[in-house]
């Protein structure tokens, strides 16, 4: 009977842990000119469909994408899973992640397969998500291959356009490899 309840509490453990994973609040922005932050684990659909998320709409259209580069990331994309943390409240964020949609669409990548968390302005998602990929700045853009980080971008691209940078990183990853 002990071993029916112990493994009771640990499914529900285990069930409420995940869910808790799911949720996201809306933390007011105490500077003045600020919209809400929205803090957790998010969707997309999450920022899309968030009132005072209108930047994300608005540049997202915004943007146009290289399609032949768009193309090429295609067909490397699927090997490689991706954790994205953002500020809805940050600039840099306002200006790269809905860029990184588009791309990502246009690549068409699942976005459902992206973990993203939103973080508040201490960079500190609802859980320890920020502690364990050592966030300090936002967005931040991380690049998984077989468990192993890539690579990452961090608050703005060196030069040349987003997915400019996103293809030469995939690429020289893959460069490494061995047969």
């Amino acid at each position: 009977m002990k071993n029916i309840i112990a493994i009771c509490i640990f499914l529900f453990t285990n069930i409420f842990a995940q869910a808790q994973d799911m949720i996201y609040k809306t933390v007011p922005n105490p500077k003045p000119e600020g919209s809400n932050m929205l803090v957790g684990q998010l969707q997309f659909s999450d920022i899309q469909k968030d009132a005072t998320c209108d930047w994300f709409k608005n540049n997202t259209d915004a943007y146009t994408p290289d399609s032949n580069i768009c193309k090429a990331l295609q067909k490397i994309l699927p090997q490689y899973s991706m954790v994205v943390f953002a500020g809805t409240w940050c600039e840099d964020t306002q200006y790269l992640l809905p860029q990184f949609y588009k791309i990502i669409n246009s690549a068409k990548y699942p976005i459902a397969n992206i973990q993203l968390y939103g973080v508040d302005r201490k960079k500190q998602a609802l859980n320890i998500e920020h502690l364990l990929y050592k966030i300090e700045k936002v967005p931040t853009i991380i690049f998984i291959n077989n468990h192993r980080e890539v690579a990452r971008i961090v608050e703005s691209v060196a030069e040349g356009s987003l997915e400019q940078n996103i293809l030469r990183i995939l690429q020289k990853d893959i460069s490494t490899w061995k047969d």
